[in-house]
This record gives structure tokens, C-alpha cells and sequence, in this order.
């Protein structure tokens, strides 16, 4: 094995002289960074409420994975989990079946599970969910939701961020009509 690959295994993008092998590090660390991940996900979803309908790239069954593994990159990552919830609710506004059937309902309870004490991660996941609510049509789909957990996850929610003037389904949001997540856990 040369030293160039010897570097290249082991990570250390900074012995490594020739620029190709530079590009691949950047590569690589870009892979493992919270902060680029975040930005990509947000791009995501940028990109799917700019377009009508899915189209080629796009289309969920490319997208879903990549959303994915960036969420199970960063399970800790408050940001980085809020806009994967965000992108998913982008994925099931244009097209709410594949990120039921890829699990799309049980990632965002985990998600809301991990991070319940954070109101921003909990006010995405929720309009997330309430977005596949509203865009499902058959009881198989609504079957999915309720095995999902997310019902009782929003009740505990409310436990923890009842105060929260902007999470929908708080005791002010409440009083004002907006109830998403009271919605979405009747589901």
C-alpha cells in the first residue's frame, strides 16, 4: 500500500501534498460535518418547495436515503435533525406514501423523542408529521401513523413546552385556533 493511500485511510488530509488526495479529504470531512449536512438538508428542502412536482433528482426515492443517513449521522445534532424533519415534510407535501412506507412517521418520533426538550426541534417534527397527516387518503396510511408513536409523543411534548408561544397545540396556540399538533395526534 503506498503512504498516499496509507493517508488517505486514515484520514489525515493534512500530510497528505497532492491536490486530487486534498479534494478527497475535503470530501470526507465534509461528510462528517454536522454543519454541512444541516446546510444540505435545508437545500433539500428548499428545492422541493421551489418545484411542483418531483422531477428526476428529486423524486423521493433519491432523496429519502440521503435525508436519512444524514439524520442517523447526527442523531445528537439538534440542527441537523430539524431540518431532516423539514426535508421530510418537503419529500411529503409533494409525495406523502414513500416516506411513510421508508419510515419517514417512526424517524420523526425518534427525533422528537431524542430531542423533547428542544421547542424548534419539536415545533419541525410536529408540522412535519402534521404535513404527512394532511396529504394521507387511505387507512393503510393511517395505520402507519398510529403504529408510528407519534400520538403520545406529542401529548409528552406538550408536558415539557405547554408555555412555547409559537409551538402549535400550546396553551396559547391554543387559544388563538392553531392546533397542529392536537390534530396530528388524533391521527
Amino acid at each position: 500500500m503506498s503512504n498516499l493511500a496509507k493517508l488517505l485511510k486514515a484520514g489525515d488530509c493534512d500530510s497528505v501534498e497532492v491536490k486530487a488526495s486534498r479534494s478527497s479529504c475535503t470530501r470526507k470531512a465534509q461528510a462528517v460535518s454536522a454543519s454541512v449536512q444541516e446546510a444540505g438538508l435545508t437545500r433539500i428542502g428548499g428545492l422541493l418547495a421551489a418545484s411542483k412536482a418531483p422531477a428526476g433528482g428529486l423524486a423521493p426515492a433519491t432523496l429519502l436515503p440521503i435525508i436519512f443517513a444524514a439524520m442517523a449521522r447526527f442523531e445528537q445534532d439538534a440542527q441537523v435533525q430539524r431540518q431532516g424533519c423539514s426535508a421530510l415534510r418537503a419529500v411529503a407535501l409533494q409525495s406523502p406514501a414513500p416516506v411513510l412506507d421508508a419510515g419517514g412517521a417512526k424517524k420523526i418520533a425518534e427525533v422528537m423523542k431524542r430531542h423533547i426538550r428542544d421547542a424548534d426541534v419539536c415545533r419541525t417534527a410536529a408540522v412535519s408529521f402534521a404535513a404527512i397527516v394532511a396529504c394521507l387518503n387511505s387507512p393503510v396510511e393511517m395505520s402507519q401513523l398510529r403504529n408510528s408513536g407519534v400520538a403520545p409523543l406529542l401529548v409528552e411534548i406538550l408536558s415539557y413546552h405547554s408555555n412555547d408561544l409559537q409551538l402549535p397545540g400550546s396553551k396559547t396556540a391554543r387559544n388563538s385556533g392553531t392546533s397542529v399538533m392536537a390534530d396530528a395526534a388524533k391521527a
